[in-house]
């Protein structure tokens, strides 16, 4: 199709419904047929600090059909690595779009040098569904580069889950909503800070970032998610933030997020913790479970969860665009 036959511009909230079509003709075309939402599309594009006019842009057609799209993830106080959530619809992958999106989100880059600390390393980060080719062309053409899996785990429960045993002096309770928000803030940031491309954000910013997300997401449910306390102390030692459905997959349930506090590790938390939630899943029939997890986890996850039963249902690769060498303020690595 002739580029002429194309509009650029920024998406809106009003182009959510029609770029609902547009990637769930990806997902169709990946053979994953996730059904994605304009509901979830809209909590993203109000995150905090997000303005979807001016970190996004999109080639549409004279019918109003979304051909490609980009969503460029700077709304964070360093941007070093902004996320590109982009795809091009099945219906013009025969055509120079996949390079000519990639490319605005490279233009980006002297924003970016403004914005971040000098001497600082940026690069765009993205990732696609592992074996799905046009996308993996498409990043290595534009220059990134294939730098780490992650996966997708599932568990199909078939008989009730063990009992979890927590350690003594240890009691699990669901969060609540009207109080638990800035202590668990507190244990996410630290129990996060040695996960891969972790960069600390200003206390403040992860509350409201936390809030919004509590406030509008319908399929975060208290019931579904869990605190662990030490009894003694009150302090909150780990959490396990479950959703009665994965966003795009109403048939399987989702732990979002799963933490330890550094202080309370290697002692059994995180696996009390996942058999607490399994449980819970199993006694309102919501029998399948996924969450998502780094391939290469600096904390060995991938064992954990293999541990309790779960396995990689799906692979997921990164990929890595430098812009500009420098000093790295992502975790990468554990200290010894």
């Amino acid at each position: 199709m002739p580029a002429t036959q194309f509009t650029e511009r920024p998406l809106t909230l009003d182009d959510a419904p029609e770029l609902v079509n547009t990637l769930n003709a990806i997902s169709a075309s990946q053979g994953t047929n996730r059904q994605y939402h304009e509901s979830t599309l809209r909590l993203d594009w109000t995150e905090p600090g997000m303005d979807i006019t001016k970190s996004s842009h999109a080639y549409i057609t004279t019918q109003g059909q979304i051909a490609a799209y980009l969503v460029f993830w700077d709304n964070f106080e360093a941007p070093v690595r902004p996320w590109l959530q982009w795809g091009v619809h099945p219906d013009f992958l025969d055509t120079d779009l996949s390079t000519r999106i990639l490319q605005w989100a490279d233009n980006r880059k002297e924003d970016l040098f403004q914005r971040c600390p000098p001497n600082t390393r940026i690069a765009l980060q993205s990732n696609t569904l592992m074996g799905y080719e046009p996308e993996e062309k498409a990043l290595k053409q534009a220059g990134f580069e294939p730098i780490r899996t992650s996966y997708q785990m599932r568990i199909d429960m078939t008989e009730k889950p063990p009992t979890p045993t927590f350690p003594q002096g240890i009691s699990i309770r669901n969060y609540r909503p009207d109080e638990d928000l800035e202590a668990f803030v507190h244990v996410f940031r630290n129990s996060f800070s040695d996960h891969f491309g972790y960069i600390e954000e200003p206390f403040e910013k992860d509350v409201e970032e936390f809030r919004h997300w509590f406030d509008t997401d319908d399929l975060i449910d208290p019931q579904y998610f869990f605190l662990v306390v030490d009894d003694k102390t009150g302090e909150i030692a780990g959490y396990v933030l479950g959703m009665k459905e994965e966003h795009g997959d109403p048939t399987v349930s989702h732990i979002e997020l799963l933490g330890v506090h550094s202080d309370y590790r290697r002692r059994g938390i995180a696996q009390a913790m996942l058999y607490h939630a399994f449980n819970v899943f199993w006694e309102n029939n919501r029998k399948s479970v996924t969450l998502g997890v780094d391939g290469d986890s600096l904390t060995n996850a991938v064992a954990l969860y293999e541990r309790v039963g779960m396995h990689i249902h799906r692979q997921y690769m990164r990929y890595e665009k430098v812009l500009r060498d420098g000093q790295e303020l992502a975790t990468v690595a554990i200290e010894a």
